[in-house]
């Protein structure tokens, strides 16, 4: 399981960056883990580390955060009442507070409202049709973990996977005006070409395909910890649909715990044996994603020679560099001693 989610573009690529969105899943999952141990065992040193983990966490990156109503939702799921338990979920609530007026000793603005500001503000979104933002999360976290698709046939018969495709197909199939059904609910008005609505198509089904491994595990059991599983994988999704100004392989990285470990339990037991049928999707995804991260790198390396120039010229006509936005272009413009423009 582990393996499976570290072998995907999900991981890989935000692991290659200079963010910390990777600590901030790992401390992510461990508050999990400890949490429904201490649940478990009713030992109040596990659910200790549990809330200290969150607090780690949202120091990382905000979302962490969101672990709080998580865990709380899954402890009144799984003892049925509100208890001494859920104290220790003040713990990360009082460190996030202190971290903000800290920042506003430091800068004068507290940094976890600034950002809520921001993600919550519409002047940061693209004119976007109604089902544009929904659409776009499938669409990219089927390409953030296309190799999930290798299992699709453990998980479902060939005729549920049929049925899904044909919806897909049909989804994207021109027929109106040469505009396809898909096309117009997202508001996309220029004609795609047939390669990129294959491609569309295909992480599409991926992503909803990653999103319907709630399905069968409901189906198999109904208890706190599928619950669980599957609000993680929600709440994520509507955060980036709701709340995230971008839509991107970070905002979408903390379901993917959720996932693979969804993806474990809906297969059969037979499926997950150590045998060559259980393992060969692994080199498979190492190769495709090793492919993703080369052109992750590439682009990067774009940003770069461009900031590269940018300064030579600026230095041969002995004008300064001045550089505007964020990303590699902004990282390596002021490594090279430009001058970053706030307009």
């Amino acid at each position: 399981t582990a393996l499976t989610a570290i072998l995907t573009p999900a991981f890989l690529v935000s692991a290659s960056s200079l963010m910390t969105d990777v600590p901030m899943v790992a401390f992510y999952v461990w508050a999990v883990y400890a949490w429904v141990a201490g649940l478990d065992t009713r030992r109040n040193s596990w659910l200790a580390a549990g809330a200290v983990a969150v607090a780690l966490s949202a120091l990382c990156k905000y979302y962490g955060i969101t672990a709080v109503p998580l865990l709380l939702v899954y402890g009144l799921l799984k003892r049925k009442r509100l208890g001494g338990w859920a104290v220790w979920l003040l713990i990360p609530v009082a460190v996030l507070a202190a971290f903000q007026v800290w920042t506003w000793r430091l800068y004068g603005s507290a940094n976890l409202l600034d950002a809520t500001q921001v993600a919550l503000n519409a002047r940061f979104r693209m004119s976007e049709g109604l089902f544009f933002r929904p659409a776009d999360v499938f669409i990219f976290l089927g390409g953030s973990l296309a190799p999930l698709a290798l299992y699709a046939p453990r998980v479902y018969r060939w005729r549920t996977l049929a049925v899904g495709l044909g919806a897909v197909i049909l989804l994207l199939f021109p027929l109106i005006e040469g505009y396809s059904v898909l096309q117009l609910m997202m508001g996309i008005t220029d004609r795609l070409k047939l390669a990129m609505t294959l491609q569309i198509g295909a992480m599409l089904g991926i992503g909803l395909f990653a999103v319907s491994l709630v399905i069968p595990n409901l189906l198999r059991c109904r208890d706190a910890e599928t619950a669980l599983l599957g609000l993680w994988l929600l709440g994520t999704l509507v955060f980036s649909v709701k709340i995230n100004h971008f839509v991107d392989v970070r905002a979408l990285l903390p379901a993917l715990p959720a996932i693979v470990i969804l993806l474990d339990r809906a297969m059969p037991a037979v499926a997950q044996a150590l045998t060559w049928r259980a393992w060969w999707p692994l080199p498979v995804s190492a190769l495709f994603t090793l492919w993703v991260m080369a052109g992750d790198y590439t682009a990067s390396d774009n940003a770069r020679d461009g900031a590269v120039r940018a300064a030579k010229i600026a230095k041969d006509e002995g004008t300064p560099l001045y550089f505007s936005g964020f990303g590699a272009f902004h990282y390596y413009s002021e490594r090279l001693g430009g001058r970053p423009v706030d307009a």
